[in-house]
C-alpha cells in the first residue's frame, strides 16, 4: 500500500491532488473490498526484519486472500534490501513466467 515519510496526508496531497477517492482507486487494500477475483493470482514478498513493510505485505496478503485472490505470503531472510528482494526473485521468477507464458 502507498506510504511516505510525511504521511499520508502528504500523500494524497503531492500525487493524488487531495484526492482521497483517487488514492482509494488505486490503493489495495480499498480495491480489495469492493470486488472478488479468484483470477488473479500474486506472490507477496516480505522481509523477515522488515519493521515496517512486513506488516503491511502481512495485511495486502490478507485482504487479497479475502478479495479470492490465489495469493502467497513468503517470508524472507533480510529486511527491506537487496538481500530479501533477490531471494523473492529467485524464488518466483519461473511462476511468473510460466504464469506469462499461458495469460492470453
Amino acid at each position: 500500500m502507498p506510504t511516505i515519510p510525511a504521511g499520508h496526508q502528504a500523500l494524497l496531497n503531492s500525487y493524488f491532488h487531495g484526492d482521497a477517492a483517487a488514492f482509494a482507486r488505486q490503493n489495495p487494500l480499498d480495491v480489495f473490498k469492493t470486488g472478488h477475483f479468484p483470477a488473479t493470482a500474486g506472490i507477496i514478498t516480505v522481509g523477515a526484519a522488515d519493521s515496517f513493510y512486513k506488516p503491511q505485505g502481512e495485511q495486502v496478503y490478507a485482504a487479497a486472500k479475502a478479495a479470492g485472490l490465489n495469493v502467497t505470503l513468503q517470508i524472507l531472510p533480510g529486511a527491506h534490501t537487496w538481500q530479501a528482494w533477490r531471494a523473492g526473485l529467485q524464488n518466483n521468477l519461473d511462476w511468473l513466467m510460466q504464469r506469462y507464458a499461458v495469460t492470453p
